[in-house]
Order: C-alpha cells, then structure tokens, then sequence
C-alpha cells in the first residue's frame, strides 16, 4: 500500500441498472471486507494525510474501512458502496472504490464484469481532497 494523492473517481453515470448496481455493491462489499487476503481483486491506497499517521492509526482506518456497513444516500446515493464515511481517533475519515480497467488507467467499461474491472479503494481524510 503507498501514499498517494485521490484520483478522479467520479460515479459512472452508465450504472443505471438496479440490478447491475447491487452486483458492484455486492463485489465492492466483497473486495473491502477480503482485504489483504485476496490481492487480484485490486488495490488499496491511502491519501499522504493518511499515511503520515502512525501505523496503528493506519491499521485503525483499514478495519473500519473492512467492516463498514453505514451506507446512506448521503454516502452511498448510486446505491454501489463505493464510498463511506467513519471516525477513527475522533477523526473523520473517508474511502473511495474505483472501477477501472485492466490497466488501472481508465474507468472500467463493464464495472460489474470482474473479468474486465479492477478496484482500487483509497483512504483519506476530507482535508486532502
């Protein structure tokens, strides 16, 4: 995992399909609580405010992230559990899933395809955006 500054991850307007969009929560929830166990799904990141934090801080953020459930239409409004919101240390902190390409250049094309979409989530704090 390495620090990094947030990419663009704008939802994808294309998921549009109900069913489409609980298959990419499903595959989202999957790939967050799998973490580190099942690396070919894709990559974690966290922001460089993260990363300058103690490891234990760092360790606190990735199993809240792991065990989040609180997806609302303030954090969740397509319905992918892509994003989320908790309190580390009395801190607010963040995370983002993108869907992206083989290459992890792109957005994906097919997101619920896993075939065809790489993830990659990237912790942060609302100050590094």
């Amino acid at each position: 995992m390495r620090a990094t500054a947030r990419t663009d991850t704008r939802q994808p307007e294309y998921i549009n399909c109900p069913v489409e969009r609980q298959l990419i929560a499903d595959q989202n929830d999957l790939f967050r609580r799998a973490w580190p166990l099942a690396p070919m799904l894709g990559r974690f990141k966290m922001a460089s405010d993260i990363a300058a934090r103690s490891g234990e801080f760092q360790l606190a953020c990735l199993e809240a992230v792991r065990h989040y459930d609180n997806f609302t239409l303030d954090t969740d409004l397509q319905g992918t559990h892509r994003t989320g919101a908790f309190k580390v240390e009395g801190e607010t902190v963040c995370f983002e899933i993108s869907l992206l390409d083989e290459t992890y250049k792109n957005r994906s094309a097919a997101p619920a395809d896993l075939g065809k979409t790489r993830r990659v989530l990237t912790i942060y704090s609302p100050q590094d955006l």
